[in-house]
């Protein structure tokens, strides 16, 4: 029997119809959707099957649509081939379906928090006004973390480390357009400014952090039934207290993808499964490790071809 992690992706991945064949065809994927909805006050359902795009990529819908999504999968997913995951892990956002995926929170409760977590996360970038993120190809990180250090003028940081020679860097947009050509100088392939909303995973979401620390404070986090790979350290975590304090260090901190892929096929993991829109993740891992197998559900006809890998 292989050792299976799911993956559940984050923003960027979104597209208008995502899900929809699940919901059609699965009453356990109609379910989350009329949850969520009915949680957040808002037709997620109407808003993945139609948009429009514009409406799916304002951050304070597009998080609680992902998160639906992926763990409308996840539900079809256990469901019809009665798999637990021996473990879980999400990239950003895509942390808080894989909370639910471990069973740290109820489902009403994750897009509930994803929610509050999008609006605090627009409203500091709001406020702030001057935010943007962009891609360093080809360089190694260590490089990137040290150009941002010395000409950054504190205002630029590593955000996501995604896959060797694939760092995204985050902060104040001036910052950002000045450092760009000392990255080309220094060896980056290419930098490419990233069509964003805000400076994630940067100190610009202090206040986001400080805002989602009280709301998820009120909420008892269980231990996961499986293993749980958090972003901000990238190590196995089996303890839901440092679950949550570890999710809310995550808005400020950087993702630590490469890291946890890494780590997880130390542990023995031999298939790697990404649950959601879009195959980000999946083409992430065959440039952290060609040798890993992994698999991508975002449509029904991918469930027969997982079938034939189990």
């Amino acid at each position: 029997m292989k050792k299976i992690i799911f993956l559940f992706p984050g923003q960027g991945s979104q597209k208008v119809g995502m899900g929809i064949d699940f919901v059609e065809n699965f009453p356990a994927a109609k379910i989350i959707f009329e949850k969520s909805s009915y949680r957040l006050k808002k037709d997620i359902l109407e808003l993945c099957a139609t948009g429009p795009e514009e409406a799916l990529k304002d951050t304070r819908n597009t998080q609680p649509s992902i998160v639906t999504v992926s763990s409308a999968i996840f539900e079809v997913v256990r469901n019809e081939f009665n798999i637990i995951p021996d473990g879980v892990a999400g990239h950003s956002v895509g942390e808080y379906s894989a909370l639910y995926a471990a069973g740290v929170l109820a489902f009403e409760d994750t897009v509930f928090l994803v929610n509050k977590r999008a609006e605090f996360m627009q409203d500091s970038a709001d406020a702030f006004g001057e935010g943007g993120m962009a891609a360093v190809i080809g360089m190694d990180d260590e490089k990137v973390i040290e150009i941002c250090e010395k000409f950054g003028d504190k205002k630029v940081q590593a955000a996501n480390f995604n896959s060797p020679g694939q760092v995204v860097i985050s902060g104040e947009k001036n910052a950002i357009t000045k450092i760009i050509p000392v990255l080309k100088e220094n060896g980056a392939r290419m930098v490419k400014e990233l069509a964003v909303s805000g400076p994630w995973h940067s100190k610009y979401m202090e206040q986001a952090k400080t805002n989602l620390a009280g709301v998820v404070d009120e909420f008892k986090f269980n231990n996961p039934v499986c293993d749980y790979f958090p972003n901000v350290t990238a190590n196995r975590e089996r303890v839901g207290d440092e679950i949550k304090r570890l999710l809310i260090e995550q808005l400020t901190m950087p993702v630590l993808w490469t890291e946890s892929m890494t780590n997880a096929a130390k542990l023995g993991y031999d298939l790697f499964v990404e649950l959601g829109p879009g195959k980000v993740l999946t083409g992430l891992l065959k440039r952290i490790n060609p040798e890993i197998q992994s698999f991508n559900i975002e449509t029904i006809q991918d469930l027969e071809q997982f079938k034939g890998l189990l």
